[in-house]
């Protein structure tokens, strides 16, 4: 049986998701959210500087002329850690995509310490609310991530929601019709569940490897 399956984010033509499953399944990968940069002239010199996201580490990149000599960079997971490396920075601190994971390890090294927090207009803040205190935070908003009213239709037997917006953009116009439904990380998860999908599977960990293995359990 061949399978459709929708991911709410682009995957490259090298993806190892569409390389292993391109036998057995087509693959529409594509975000329900645009992303709009907000500029801005200048940020506060802080210890660290932590990106929650691709977005973020991107759009800050693209607006900061300042040097960032002398601060460490972290960041929430593997994705945002494989763009800076591209971007030729090498991060000092790479969490592991589960909120109260990376504020417990980011906290041995950021205790007490300046952190700037570059982040879209509408984030969750996570790391800063659950760290409260523990560290001096500061807000920059970068880029504005609001949901399209417009897309193609991303019909599919196997949904896969990289974040809460995602399925709210989703639901709000289509209609839930049996799909097998995967979710990356909890807060996805818990915005499911608020559109009564209990029993929605999640990838391990928010990695393409653990993507990939959800849905090999749905397929095979």
């Amino acid at each position: 049986m061949l399978h459709t399956i929708f991911i709410s984010r682009d995957i490259s033509k090298t993806n190892s998701i569409r390389i292993t499953l391109g036998d057995y399944a087509i693959i529409k990968a594509f975000s329900l959210i645009e992303f709009n940069p907000i500029p801005f002239e200048s940020f506060p010199h802080t210890d660290f500087i932590f990106f929650y996201s691709k977005n973020a580490a991107k759009y800050f990149l693209s607006h900061a002329s300042v040097s960032l000599k002398g601060i460490r960079i972290a960041c929430m997971g593997s994705g945002t850690a494989y763009f800076l490396k591209e971007s030729g920075i090498i991060p000092d601190f790479v969490g592991k995509g589960n909120p109260n994971e990376v504020a417990a390890d980011f906290l041995s090294l950021a205790k007490g310490k300046k952190v700037l927090f570059p982040q879209a207009k509408n984030s969750r803040k996570s790391i800063q609310k659950i760290l409260g205190e523990h560290i001096v935070s500061f807000d920059l908003i970068v880029y504005n991530n609001s949901k399209k009213k417009k897309f193609q239709n991303p019909k599919a037997d196997i949904l896969v929601f990289t974040s809460p917006m995602n399925v709210e953009a989703y639901f709000e116009y289509l209609d839930y019709k049996n799909e097998e439904i995967i979710a990356i990380g909890n807060t996805t998860l818990d915005k499911l569940k608020e559109f009564n999908f209990e029993k929605t599977r999640m990838a391990e960990k928010p990695t393409e490897e653990a993507l990939l293995h959800a849905i090999k359990e749905i397929i095979f």
